[in-house]
């Protein structure tokens, strides 16, 4: 009887699928039912009413669909109502659930319940814990929720509620827990809230909350975590922020805060994370942040902040993110901050500093990104640099140090961005930066640097852009730059090169703008305006740098006078759609004022060449956004045409679906695993975006199209295109600046080359995420079914763990063969991933068989590569975890799967090399990390 009584012991965490049974409710003196944590579906059941003993109902963390019965109201006994977590439970709040009297936590969270909180609720006097956050509810916070007397936990958490805080929330004299933020919220602050003396976490952050922070708040003697960031504050940062004995977590970004932060800011508290960033606050940055030994994100940038950065904070031990850039700050940088042992971001761009960039080598350093440009530093560029072992972008530029460039720096194997740009470095490029083999971007423009450009250049296996321009490079251009397969973008002007331009690789389709300047080189055949080659020209140097001065004011008058064009391109493309649609037949399209911007290796595009794929037989993929065509440039270039129309046959307007976004985010991107925009053409009708031609079309053809047969997509195959398109993604979230969204990875935007490399491709959805890491808000769901993050579906927010979770989907594809929607596939109606996440065991994973769910195409596997699949698998769960917290970095995610490659397999593809020589882990607080109630 008393097993009866107490489902809760039997039935969570067991992987239960299918409808909750019925018959569960012949049970009558049931006091327990706790089904949590399973993958029941469907509705809830109804029959409620017999059990009119029940204590404790959770079904928490399922499946289920539709309203919540009403019946639930006749358990008068019940204490815990728990239908939280991955649940879809549409519908209202009942006003039935009012009417249980004894009901102490009430969990609603996490699912797509929509209208007003109901105002009854705060009739509920023995309520404890009230979570209804992560839903669609709208309106005001009920006055009468001030009347929860017992209540010590208010979660009303990313919601669409409006109105100000009630004034009566200040009477819940045990409230501990209060959590606001991602509404509507208006109105200032209320002081009463300054009475909840027993308060710890107060969160009303991405709020529309204006006027000042009140000096009563000062009342919060025990809070820890205050977070208001995202609203309208004014006014000064209150002086009792520094008297907190227990605070150890303050993020107020993104408002219009002045003054200065208090002098005792971190004298007496254990002060961990502060977020001060983008307001208007000046003075000095106070000397004791890090006294509590415990500050591990200090994040202060674009303010006014003035004074010399505290030596304390070289000493701080614990710091991992230090952002202070767009501040005037000035002084010497402290030489202790390099050695941190945890430090692995730190910015202290556009400021003052001078001084000097001097420190010891280091040992251990976790530094994986650091910013000193546009500052005032000065003297040579210390050899210690090359002690930074886990550097990954490095960037000093618009400085004035001078002296050489360290050949030490070649030491940095892991890095990917190097900018000494715009300092007075001299002597020559030091050939041991070859060694840097994970380099993606090199800039030196803007020096004195002069000698050889060294050939080792040419031989770095990711280098995609490359800027040598205005120096004093003298010799000829290295063949082994026109050999490079990845080489996207090159800047060799205004140097003293001399003898002959390769007729090969970029230089193929160079814009002679990027080669000007110097006037001795030459060319075979007079194509961009230099001279013709002669016997004598095979090595020649001679020339100097006359009228530097009028050549860089030439150049940046250029520079503006191009940007000035492109921006009069689209407001005039937009202009005619607007103006002349309609009044042209369809017949007339290639008549109409048609514009052309060339992109990446500045291509040479006409007109005609593009209006001659735009052929039937040329067609080779449809969507919602356009058609693709093949096709090929005058020069023989194959090419692939993605013609997207603005206005349908009738003359009406269909939107611009992407068009934009590619043009905008694609022609600034470089990288070899993302797909090449080489230029685009628009009119009044329609736009064209021209891109490089991938033979073997996209992975999801080549994947479920039966006919091409296992030889085709082998499992070592599978698993390079995981890393390369691995490495896609984590160039678009790490080192593009900004960063990129993408929010629609899925197997069919993955096109593959000759060589079935991967390119990630269509970007027509892609956003660029907020320079402070809070998620890009969307007005609706965008994405493809199957691959779009749980949380992205309910909350409308999406940050760089959806692209996470996409991508997981991809890899359990590769593994398993099987289309993520494929019903047909999974019982139960389920999803792949579901059906995935409810057959492996993660927590036994060691005993689960792969041969379970591999691709029947790949068996029979040998044990070596079952290994190398079931380590993949591994990894696809992990991307695909119900919660962003709990998904790994993408940087933790290319180094998973380099990991997992056989030795003699990792020369397949040696331009897959490790981004980082040891895994991430990500810091221990974070915007998106809160604590949750322990239900």
């Amino acid at each position: 009887m008393l097993l009866a009584r107490h489902l809760c012991n039997i039935f969570p965490l067991n992987n239960l699928s299918g409808e909750i049974p019925s018959n569960i409710f012949n049970i009558t003196g049931l006091l327990t039912l706790d089904l949590s944590s399973n993958s029941f579906t469907g509705k809830m059941p109804r029959g409620f009413a017999n059990l009119r003993e029940l204590q404790v109902l959770d079904l928490s963390d399922n499946f289920l669909i539709g309203e919540i019965p009403t019946d639930i109201s006749n358990q008068s006994a019940l204490l815990q109502l728990r239908l939280r977590g991955n649940n879809n439970l549409g519908g209202s709040i009942p006003l039935q659930l009012c009417t249980l009297p004894n009901l102490q936590n009430l969990s609603l969270a996490s699912s797509a319940l929509v209208g007003n909180i109901p105002d009854c609720l705060g009739n509920l006097s023995q309520l404890q814990w009230l979570y209804l956050g992560w839903n669609m509810l709208t309106g005001p916070i009920p006055a009468s929720l001030g009347n929860l007397e017992n209540i010590f936990w208010l979660d009303l958490t990313s919601n669409s509620l409006t109105g100000s805080i009630p004034l009566e929330l200040g009477k819940l004299s045990k409230l501990t827990n209060l959590y606001l933020y991602s509404n509507s919220l208006s109105g200032e602050l209320p002081a009463q809230l300054g009475k909840l003396s027993r308060l710890t976490d107060f969160d009303v952050g991405q709020n529309k909350l204006t006027g000042r922070i009140a000096d009563e708040l000062g009342g919060l003697v025990n809070l820890k975590l205050f977070r208001a960031y995202q609203n309208s504050l004014t006014g000064s940062l209150p002086l009792w922020l520094g008297n907190l004995s227990n605070i150890y977590h303050i993020a107020l970004f993104e408002n219009s805060l002045s003054g200065t932060i208090p002098e005792n800011l971190g004298r007496s508290s254990p002060l961990a994370l502060l977020d001060l960033s983008t307001n208007y606050l000046s003075g000095a940055i106070p000397p004791e942040l890090c006294h509590g030994r415990a500050l591990f994100k200090l994040i202060l940038f674009s303010n006014r902040l003035t004074g010399m950065l505290p030596e304390s904070l070289g000493m701080c031990q614990s710091l991992t993110r230090l952002r202070l850039e767009m501040n005037s700050l000035s002084g010497n940088i402290p030489h202790t901050l390099f050695a941190l042992p945890l430090l692995n971001f730190a910015t202290l761009s556009q400021n003052r500093f001078n001084g000097t960039i001097d420190f010891e080598p280091v040992k251990v350093s976790c530094l994986q990104t650091l910013n000193l440009s546009h500052n005032f530093l000065s003297g040579n560029l210390t050899p210690a640099l090359g002690s930074l072992q886990a550097l990954l972008r490095l960037f000093v530029s618009y400085n004035l140090l001078h002296g050489n460039i360290p050949p030490e720096l070649g030491k940095l194997s892991n890095l990917s961005s190097l900018d000494l740009s715009h300092n007075a470095f001299s002597d020559g490029i030091p050939p041991s930066l070859s060694n840097c083999t994970t380099l993606v971007t090199l800039n030196l423009s803007r020096n004195s640097l002069s000698g050889n450009i060294p050939s080792e250049l040419g031989s770095l296996p990711m280098l995609g852009a490359l800027d040598l321009s205005e120096n004093l490079m003298e010799g000829g251009i290295p063949p082994q730059l026109a050999s490079s397969s990845t080489l996207e973008f090159i800047d060799l002007s205004y140097n003293n090169l001399s003898g002959p331009v390769p007729q090969s690789g970029i230089f193929l389709h160079l814009n002679e703008l990027f080669l000007q300047g110097n006037p001795n080189l030459c060319e075979a055949a007079n194509t961009k305006g230099f001279k013709v080659c002669t016997a004598s020209d095979n090595g020649s140097q001679d020339g100097t740098r006359k009228h530097l001065g009028r050549i860089r004011t030439a150049w940046a008058t250029a520079g503006c006078a191009i940007f000035a064009t492109l921006i009069l391109i689209v407001c005039g493309s937009y202009y005619f759609q607007k103006r002349y649609v309609g009044k042209k037949g369809h017949e007339q399209y290639f008549t109409d004022s048609w514009h052309i911007i060339s992109f990446q290796k500045k291509i040479h595009i006409r007109l005609e060449d593009i209006q001659s794929c735009l052929d039937e037989n040329n067609i080779i993929g449809k969507g919602t956004a356009g058609t693709v065509y093949r096709g090929a440039l005058k020069d023989g270039q194959k090419v692939a045409v993605k013609r997207m129309w603005i206005y349908n046959n009738l003359g009406q307007q269909i939107g611009d679906p992407g068009f934009k976004a590619e043009m905008e985010i694609l022609g600034n991107l470089r990288h070899r695993n993302i797909v090449k925009l080489l230029g685009c053409c628009f009119s009044q009708r329609e736009n064209l975006l021209v891109f490089e031609y991938m033979p073997n079309g996209n992975l999801g053809d080549a994947l479920h199209n039966q006919a091409i047969g296992r030889e085709f997509l082998d499992w070592d195959t599978r698993l390079n295109i995981a890393i390369e398109t691995a490495q896609g993604l984590h160039y678009l979230h790490e080192d593009c600046v900004p960063a990129v969204l993408h929010r629609d990875v899925k197997c069919h935007n993955i096109l593959l080359d000759a060589e079935l490399s991967a390119r990630l491709a269509d970007f027509g959805l892609a956003k660029v995420m907020n320079p402070d890491g809070t998620p890009v808000t969307n007005s609706k769901v965008a994405g493809s079914h199957g691959y779009i993050a749980p949380e992205y579906a309910y909350t409308l927010k999406v940050d760089e763990k959806a692209d996470i979770y996409s991508f997981g989907v991809i890899i359990l594809e590769l593994v398993t063969g099987r289309h993520p929607t494929d019903h047909i596939q999974f019982c139960e109606d389920m999803e792949m991933v579901r059906w995935l996440h409810t057959k492996v065991n993660m927590i036994n994973f060691h005993d689960f068989a792969v041969e379970e769910i591999v691709d029947e195409r790949l068996k029979p596997c040998a044990p070596s590569t079952a290994m190398e699949m079931k380590s993949a698998t591994r990894i696809g769960l992990m991307c695909t975890s119900a919660s962003p917290l709990h998904r790994p970095r993408m940087q933790q995610v290319v180094n998973m799967l380099l990991a997992i490659r056989r030795p003699h397999n990792k020369n397949k593809n040696n331009n897959n090399k490790p981004l980082i020589s040891k895994p991430l882990h990500s810091p221990p607080h974070s915007h998106f990390s809160l604590s949750h109630p322990p239900f």
